[in-house]
């Protein structure tokens, strides 16, 4: 039995990394890199927008907001319900439906990138362009005269 023209000499099946064994290696880095920004977004949020001072930044900026809402300004504007800001209401009150909201996006994104090049990859029907203007991207004059 001989060995098909394809398989690279001395490489059995298990001298390289599975394909599926790379994608959950960086999926899993990637997605605890998209946890730690989130946690550090959260803890950012939460000491800009706990204390006394930014309570009163935020009754300030609603009582502007009302004067526009009533006609005084450039802009109509809504006085906004909440007493408290909503960067502090989201990354307080709603931070692990926004983390799963993040890890699925980028769970999504990453497994069709993966596909993407992947197909690329295993593409065989590529062939190099023959470029008149660009010299370096022209054939070898070897390569044009066997066709």
């Amino acid at each position: 039995m001989s060995a098909s023209s394809s398989d690279p000499p001395n490489e059995t099946p298990h001298s390289r990394p599975s394909g599926l064994l790379v994608y959950v290696l960086s999926l899993s880095v990637i997605l605890s890199l998209v946890t730690w920004g989130m946690m550090r977004g959260r803890r950012a949020a939460l000491a800009e927008y706990v204390g006394d001072v930014a309570r009163a930044d935020w009754e300030r900026w609603r009582s502007k907001a009302s004067k526009q809402a009533a006609g005084e300004g450039p802009v109509r504007r809504r006085v906004p319900k909440s007493h408290e800001p909503p960067a502090l209401v989201l990354m307080r009150d709603y931070f692990w439906q926004c983390l799963v909201g993040a890890w699925l996006v980028t769970g999504a994104l990453a497994t069709a990138m993966v596909f993407l090049f992947g197909g690329m990859l295993r593409s065989g029907n590529w062939q190099p362009i023959e470029d008149p203007v660009h010299p370096a991207l022209r054939k070898p004059a070897s390569d044009r005269d066997a066709e």
